[in-house]
C-alpha cells in the first residue's frame, strides 16, 4: 500500500470516529438533557412567535384597581359578591364562566351580611347561569383534609390509560352547595418544576373515582357541551368531541403561548371593579362601563392578577415579569379552540438530517481546504436554528436544535484540532529545516503562512510611550559593564510588567529605555487612559538595585503621545517586527525629552490630554515649539488620578492656572509674582521655576 493511501484511509477512519462521536453526543443531548432544548424553545416564544390579538376567550381580573376599589372589604369576598357579575354575565350572554378562585370554605358572617345566605346567593346565580366551571386543586400535604366529592361528575372511560390521568387521594374542593350548583369543576394544579417554569400541564385526574378535567378542558367541555371523553392510543390523544388534544406519555399537554402576559398582550382584560360596576349600573337603569356586546358568546375567565394575591406564574414568555395564572389558562383553552398544538419534530428525520450534515462536512474536511471547510461548517451551525424558527413560525414544530448543534460544535472542534495536529506536524519539518538560518519568530511566521506574509502595516489611532532613566549616565558611571547590564534586566523587567499590566505592547528597548504601544496590535478604545495609568505606575517605582545590596533613587521620565500611526509586521522578507512607525512615535519620543526643560516625570500632548482628562489631573504646561515640529505643540503633566486628588494638588493647579493666565496675557511682572508665590508655598516646583525663568527671557 502505497503512502498516500494510507493517508487516505486514516483520513477517512478519523472521520468516521468524529463523525460517530458527534451523534453520539447529539443523541445523548436529545436524550437526557431536555433542560437545554425548552431553553431554546423559550427563545422562539418569547422572539418569534406570531400571533394575533383575540377577543375571544376574555379575563374578569382582580387587578389592582378592584383590589382599591373594595380595600374595605376583607378578603376573601363575601360570595354574594359574585352574583351581580354572574347574573350580569348572563344577561350579556357570555357562553361559559370559568373561575380560577377556589371557593373552598364556607363564607363567615359579615356585619352586614350571613356567610350562609351570601353562598347561597352565589350558588343560586350560578345555578341559574347553568355553564360554570369552578377551579378545585389536589393536594399531596397530609395536613390537607379530604374533600367529598358529590355524584354527578364525569366517569372515567376505560378506553384512557392509567398513566394518562393523575390519581389523588386529597383534594380542596369547591363547598357542597356550589358543587350541587357548577356544571362542572376544573383542577387548576401546576405541578414544581426543576426549573420552575410553566411548559406543560396535566389535563386528566382522577380523585374518588371520578374524572377531573383541567380548568382549560371543562371550559372547553362546556362551550361545546361535551359530556365524556376518550382517548386515542395511536395518536396518544385525548379526545373531546370531534378535537383530539395530543399529550405526552404522562398526560401532559405541552402548552403553545402566545406572548407576553398580563392587560394589553395576548387577550383581552376587564377589571373585575369594573364589571361589576356594569351589572349595578343594569339593574339600576344606567349605562355599563363594559357594553353588553363585548360580552356576549364569549368563554369568560375570573381570576386574580393583582401581586399581593400570589397567582403570578414564571413560563417561557414571563422572563421579565411573571405571567398571571389565569392567564395560562386561557391560553390553553384558546390552543384547543384553534387546534394551536405544539409538534414535536418526527425524531427519525431529524436523525437523517443529522447524518446528511455531517457527510457533507466530512467530505469537505477531506478536501484539506482549510477557509471552505470552516465556512461551511458555520453555514451548517446556522442551518439548524434558522430552520427550526421557519417550522416555529410556520407550523408550530419544535425542532430539537441544542443537541443537533451540541453534535456539530463537537464536530467542528474536533475537526479543527486534528486539521490544526496534521498541519503542526507538516510545520515542524519546515521549521526544522529553516531553524538554522532564521530566528524562531520568524519561522514561526514563514512556517505558518508557507512563505507568503504580509510587510505593509495598518493605520490605526493609537498612543505611543517612550521612557528613559534620570541620571542613568552618572548612575552606571560608577558601574562595571556586567552590573549596568543586570541594572537594566531588573530595570526592564519591572517595565515590562508595568506595560503588559495595562494592556500595552512593548515594542522595544532604547537604550535605558523602552517604547511600548496602546491600543496595537489588539484595539483598546481606552488607549490613552491605560498609558497614563502605566505613567502612575512608573512613578511609583522609587528605588532600583544597581549593585548588590545597593539601591539608589531613581525616576524615570515619561513622553506620550496620541494619534494616527502605521503599526503591523514591517520589514523586509527576511526579517520582519511588529512596530509603529510615523509622525505619532516621533512626537511622543520628543516629549520625552522635554521633561529635561521642566523637570518633570511626563509630558503628554493635548491629544493624549483630551481623551483622559476626566479619570486623570492634568497641569497645563503650555505649547512648546517640538524639535521637529513646525508649529508649538500644546503639552501637559499628569499628576495623578482624579479620584486621588490631595488638598496640596488642588492649591498647586488653582495657583498655577492663574500664573499661567496672566502668563499667556504676557502680564510677565504679575506672572512671576504669581509663579514665586508657588515656588514659596511649594518649593521643589520645577515648573513654576521654569515658567518665572521663560517670564525673565521675555522681558530681556
Amino acid at each position: 500500500m502505497t503512502k498516500q493511501n494510507k493517508q487516505f484511509l486514516k483520513k477517512i477512519f478519523t472521520s468516521v470516529i468524529v463523525t460517530l462521536v458527534s451523534i453520539i453526543t447529539s443523541v445523548i443531548v436529545l436524550l437526557f438533557f431536555s433542560d437545554s432544548e425548552n431553553i431554546f424553545y423559550d427563545k422562539l416564544f418569547r422572539n418569534f412567535r406570531h400571533f394575533s390579538f383575540d377577543e375571544d376567550p376574555i379575563i374578569i381580573a382582580i387587578d389592582q384597581n378592584t383590589l382599591n376599589e373594595f380595600s374595605h372589604i376583607v378578603w376573601p369576598w363575601p360570595r354574594e359578591i359574585y352574583k351581580p357579575v354572574m347574573d350580569y354575565l348572563g344577561h350579556c350572554g357570555a357562553d361559559v364562566v370559568a373561575f380560577d378562585i377556589l371557593f373552598t370554605t364556607p363564607g363567615v358572617d359579615r356585619i352586614n351580611s350571613g356567610g350562609a345566605m351570601s353562598d347561597s346567593l352565589f350558588a343560586a346565580s350560578l345555578a341559574n347561569y347553568g355553564r360554570t366551571s369552578l377551579a378545585m386543586q389536589f393536594e399531596d400535604s397530609s395536613l390537607t383534609k379530604t374533600d367529598q366529592l358529590l355524584d354527578g361528575f364525569l366517569e372515567i372511560n376505560k378506553n384512557i390509560p392509567r398513566e394518562i390521568y393523575h390519581e389523588y387521594r386529597k383534594a380542596s374542593l369547591p363547598i357542597e352547595i356550589f358543587q350541587r350548583n357548577t356544571r362542572l369543576l376544573g383542577a387548576v394544579n401546576i405541578p414544581s418544576t426543576s426549573s420552575g417554569i410553566i411548559r406543560k400541564l396535566p389535563l386528566l385526574f382522577q380523585y374518588q373515582g371520578k374524572l377531573i378535567p383541567h380548568l382549560s378542558l371543562s371550559s372547553f367541555m362546556l362551550k361545546h357541551q361535551i359530556d365524556s371523553l376518550k382517548f386515542n392510543i395511536k395518536t396518544n390523544s385525548i379526545i373531546a368531541g370531534n378535537l383530539e388534544i395530543p399529550v405526552d406519555k404522562k398526560g401532559y399537554f405541552h402548552i403553545n403561548w402566545y406572548g407576553e402576559g398580563g392587560v394589553n398582550h395576548s387577550f383581552r382584560y376587564y377589571s373585575f371593579a369594573n364589571i361589576l360596576k356594569s351589572a349595578i349600573a343594569w339593574e339600576t337603569g344606567g349605562k355599563p362601563i363594559v357594553p353588553e356586546e363585548v360580552l356576549k358568546g364569549k368563554t369568560v375567565f375570573i381570576g386574580a392578577i393583582a401581586s399581593g394575591l400570589l397567582d403570578m406564574k414564571s413560563t417561557p414568555v414571563s422572563s421579565s415579569e411573571p405571567y398571571p395564572g389565569v392567564e395560562i389558562y386561557t391560553t390553553m383553552l384558546k390552543n384547543f379552540e384553534q387546534q394551536d398544538f405544539l409538534k414535536q419534530f418526527p425524531l427519525f428525520f431529524w436523525f437523517l438530517i443529522l447524518i446528511a450534515f455531517f457527510a457533507i462536512k466530512s467530505a469537505v474536511w477531506q478536501s484539506e481546504k482549510f477557509l471552505p471547510a470552516i465556512l461551511l461548517s458555520v453555514v451548517l451551525l446556522v442551518l439548524p436554528p434558522l430552520f427550526s424558527i421557519i417550522l416555529f413560525r410556520s407550523y408550530s414544530i419544535l425542532f430539537p436544535v441544542v443537541a443537533f448543534e451540541s453534535g456539530l460544535v463537537l464536530d467542528l472542534v474536533l475537526s479543527i484540532s486534528i486539521q490544526y495536529l496534521w498541519a503542526g506536524q507538516k510545520n515542524r519539518k519546515l521549521r526544522k529545516n529553516f531553524s538554522r538560518y532564521l530566528e524562531p519568530r520568524l519561522v514561526k511566521l514563514v512556517a505558518d503562512s508557507q512563505g507568503t506574509f504580509e510587510t505593509e502595516g495598518n493605520e490605526v489611532v493609537a498612543t505611543v510611550l517612550f521612557t528613559d532613566i534620570k541620571g542613568f549616565t552618572t548612575i552606571s558611571s560608577t558601574l562595571n559593564s556586567k552590573k549596568v547590564v543586570k541594572m537594566l534586566n531588573h530595570y526592564f523587567e519591572e517595565g515590562e510588567k508595568i506595560i503588559f499590566a495595562n494592556n500595552g505592547m512593548l515594542d522595544k528597548y532604547t537604550g535605558d529605555g523602552l517604547m511600548a504601544l496602546f491600543g496595537v496590535p489588539v484595539p483598546d478604545q481606552q488607549h490613552a487612559v491605560s498609558a497614563c495609568k502605566a505613567i502612575m505606575d512608573f512613578n511609583s517605582q522609587q528605588e532600583m538595585e544597581i549593585d548588590d545590596g545597593r539601591f539608589e533613587q531613581i525616576t524615570t521620565r515619561i513622553g506620550v503621545h496620541t494619534g494616527p500611526l502605521v503599526a503591523g509586521n514591517i520589514g523586509s522578507s527576511r526579517r520582519v517586527d511588529f512596530t509603529a512607525i510615523g509622525s505619532t512615535v516621533n512626537i511622543a519620543a520628543r516629549l520625552e525629552q522635554v521633561n529635561k526643560a521642566f523637570n518633570t516625570t511626563n509630558v503628554i500632548s493635548a491629544d493624549t490630554c483630551d481623551l483622559v482628562n476626566n479619570k486623570f489631573l492634568c497641569r497645563d504646561l503650555d505649547y512648546y515649539m517640538i524639535r521637529g515640529i513646525s508649529e508649538p505643540l500644546h503639552i501637559y503633566t499628569v499628576l495623578c488620578e482624579k479620584e486621588k486628588i490631595t488638598p496640596e494638588i488642588e492649591i498647586i493647579m488653582e495657583m498655577h492656572d492663574k500664573a499661567l493666565v496672566a502668563y499667556r496675557e504676557k502680564a510677565f511682572e504679575k506672572a512671576i509674582i504669581l509663579f514665586q508665590n508657588i515656588m514659596e508655598k511649594f518649593s521643589n516646583d520645577s515648573i513654576s521655576e521654569y515658567f518665572i525663568n521663560k517670564c525673565k527671557e521675555k522681558m530681556s
